[in-house]
């Protein structure tokens, strides 16, 4: 996602993540908001992350197929860790969404 509704500027990473007693993988959804756009969204953190999560879910159910709509989404406020050529480190965030405990 490169922008949405507003233009807020967001940057999101699809991974697949497992759960526990469960085979394959579901489509989970890591999202860096710009704070700085975000801030009309609400007065403290929390609400900014509900309003930003259900924009996040209205844009997937409208524009994806239902077995690609992310069951799980995580915001975060930091940038993603990148490579040398600009790529978001994957690699890092792999496992981050499961549930297996």
């Amino acid at each position: 996602i490169e922008s949405i509704d507003g233009g807020q500027r967001e940057a999101a990473l699809a991974l697949g993540y497992r759960v526990k007693d469960e085979t394959g993988e579901h489509v989970g959804l890591v999202v860096q908001a710009d704070d700085e756009a975000c801030a009309a969204l609400g007065e403290t953190d929390e609400a900014r992350d509900a309003a930003l999560l259900a924009e996040v879910r209205r844009l997937c159910a409208e524009g994806l197929a239902d077995y690609k709509v992310p069951r799980k989404i995580q915001v975060r406020h930091d940038p993603f860790e990148l490579t040398s050529t600009m790529k978001v480190r994957r690699a890092v965030y792999a496992g981050s969404l499961d549930e297996l405990a």
